[in-house]
């Protein structure tokens, strides 16, 4: 998430060091959406949440058994979304 956020803002070198991580504060707002819990599986809908710099809204699913989550969306960024991860783009 700050990885993310500090991308989201613009930073260009939002990829921090673990101990920065550790030492990061997170901010993570307006958690909303719903949940349904049924043979082991948590289906998301409407879920949204914000973090300085941009705002995600999404749905999905996560399984609590083998961790699998498939969460699909959109991240609305106040920067370009090429700066908001790392690696190839597409």
């Amino acid at each position: 998430m700050n990885n993310i956020s500090g991308g989201a803002r613009g930073e260009e070198d939002h990829h921090r060091s673990e101990q920065d991580e550790a030492e990061a504060e997170s901010v993570l707002s307006d958690l909303k959406g719903h949940l349904l819990l049924k043979n082991s599986t948590v289906r998301l809908s409407n879920l949204s949440f914000s973090v300085p710099g941009a705002v995600a809204n999404l749905q999905g699913t996560y399984n609590l058994v083998s961790e699998t989550i498939d969460l699909r969306g959109t991240l609305k960024t106040d920067s370009e979304p090429s700066k908001t991860t790392h690696g190839a783009k597409f």
